[in-house]
């Protein structure tokens, strides 16, 4: 929607394939895409760095990023749990000095 406006849209993503059809799809405003994995500590810091150097500033984000494992609670593995919290809880957070 943000680029049939015209907007410039860089899209993050860890499925790099996803992300750059995603990009194809619209043919206003520039589109650029990026491999990131959100739930590591570095991720979101690194996509806005990419997205501020692919068009020069940042004037909004937007995080819909998300991973859910459906299972009952005493089978989900510790692991699927970490990946749950740092994309879910901490990706979203403001990427700052100190915070990411």
């Amino acid at each position: 929607m943000l680029r049939a406006q015209g907007t410039d849209v860089y899209v993050a993503d860890i499925d790099e394939d996803g992300a750059a059809a995603v990009v194809a799809a619209a043919s206003q405003g520039r589109g650029l895409s990026g491999r990131h994995d959100l739930a590591t500590v570095d991720g979101p810091r690194q996509a806005v760095d990419a997205a501020i150097s692919a068009f020069g500033r940042l004037d909004a984000l937007v995080v819909c990023a998300g991973f859910l494992v459906e299972a009952e609670l005493s089978d989900i593995a510790i692991l699927d749990w970490e990946r749950t919290i740092a994309t879910n809880l901490r990706a979203p957070f403001p990427p700052g000095p100190g915070r990411c």
